[in-house]
């Protein structure tokens, strides 16, 4: 069911760094295999809009899938069953994050897939289901790549890139909630190792509620003779202003710093540029990905016109065509990274890291903070 016909641009609204925690405590919390199941297949939508969600696990030397959203019971006798897990099979190894369009011309967000058989298997099942843009992303503990989230979008507007990184960036805490519950269903004698019994706190709340009248009679008595009987008091030592929330501005690419160009205790505006990226290795890999795809286009116009019916022509331009197509992905990724080459201040505040101005040359990864601001209106002092 391809509803890519006559769609509106999707509306992207930027997801609260307090719900993506919340939403990581959910999954490492949750009581059971099957309610982690669920969450990563239906709730995974209040980070990331997407059409279709499925989860895969590599645990215990195979390969299954194991949810499907909006599908509490799966169907294994389906068609699109037997599809995923002849899929699953194919992505065992796939360790890094993946965002691929249907339409080979379409932009990418993505890196090229070296594997041509891995290509052909996420062309061949795109192909089947319809879906315009496919991203994979993998649940890793420590080395191992234990699952993998396959989300599959049906429109022609392509997915936030931003919300996909920061998906991508999650699925270590995913995995190792993954690989906790697998454990704990496997031998469940490990429980006590993990979970503590709630027991003695629940002991000690029934016992401190004994004590919660008098105390908050007493409180109120406080709160009232320090707000309506004036009084003087002498506070010594030393006071720490620091603020409520942290804002932080951050690379959303690798890259090393090439210009700073703020200073600590400096104001900013919301989207000012407080530092820039050496842009030369991104221009580099656009000339060369330039190159190569001009060098295959002529090799393919000039195979096609000689080709005739050989068939070892025919089969060489068919390559050509392939190597053509992941050089045109190649490039429109490197052009579309150097969007991000400008590190912006989220919000107006006061940029608060120390010798901000030494982070030049700088080696940094995409989400990995620059500096930090903090909001005038929102700063405490502690005494």
């Amino acid at each position: 069911m391809n509803s890519a016909a006559a769609q509106k641009p999707r509306e992207v609204k930027p997801v609260p760094g307090g719900l993506v925690m919340e939403f990581c405590r959910r999954a490492v919390s949750a009581g059971s295999l099957d309610t982690l199941y669920f969450l990563l297949s239906n709730d995974l939508r209040t980070l990331v809009h997407f059409e279709r969600c499925f989860v895969i696990t590599h645990l215990g030397g195979t390969s299954r899938l194991v949810a499907i959203n909006n599908q509490p019971l799966m169907d294994k006798r389906s068609k699109l069953h037997a599809e995923v897990v002849q899929l699953a099979k194919a992505i065992r190894k796939l360790n890094k994050g993946l965002l691929l369009p249907n339409n080979p011309d379409a932009e990418s967000f993505s890196e090229s897939v070296e594997d041509e058989y891995l290509l052909q298997v996420l062309r061949k099942f795109m192909a089947e289901t319809e879906s315009a843009y496919i991203a994979f992303v993998p649940l890793t503990y420590g080395e191992l790549v234990v699952g993998h989230l396959v989300i599959e979008f049906f429109d022609n507007n392509p997915p936030d890139r931003t919300a996909i990184d920061g998906l991508i960036g999650l699925g270590p805490i995913f995995g190792a909630a993954l690989t906790q519950k697998w454990i704990l269903r496997k031998s469940p004698e490990l429980k006590g190792l993990i979970q503590t019994e709630p027991r003695e706190g629940i002991t000690r709340i029934v016992r401190q509620a004994q004590y919660a009248v008098p105390l908050a009679l007493l409180l109120t008595g406080m709160i009232l003779l320090i707000f309506f009987i004036p009084f003087s008091d002498t506070v010594g030592g030393e006071a720490l202003v620091f603020p409520r929330e942290k804002h932080v501005a951050f690379s959303k690419i690798d890259g090393i710093i090439d210009q700073v160009l703020v200073k600590e205790g400096e104001n900013v505006d919301s989207g000012q540029v407080v530092a820039k990226l050496d842009p030369k290795e991104l221009d580099y890999k656009v000339t060369k990905s330039q190159t190569e795809f001009d060098v295959l286009t002529e090799q393919l116009l000039l195979l096609r016109a000689s080709a005739g019916d050989e068939v070892s022509k025919l089969a060489d331009s068919r390559l050509v065509e392939l190597k053509r197509k992941n050089a045109w992905l190649d490039l429109n990724y490197h052009k579309w990274q150097k969007k991000f080459l400008d590190i912006k201040a989220p919000v107006a505040g006061i940029v608060t890291t120390k010798e901000v101005e030494t982070l030049k040359g700088n080696i940094v990864q995409a989400g990995e903070a620059f500096c930090d601001l903090a909001v005038p209106e929102d700063l405490w002092v502690e005494v």
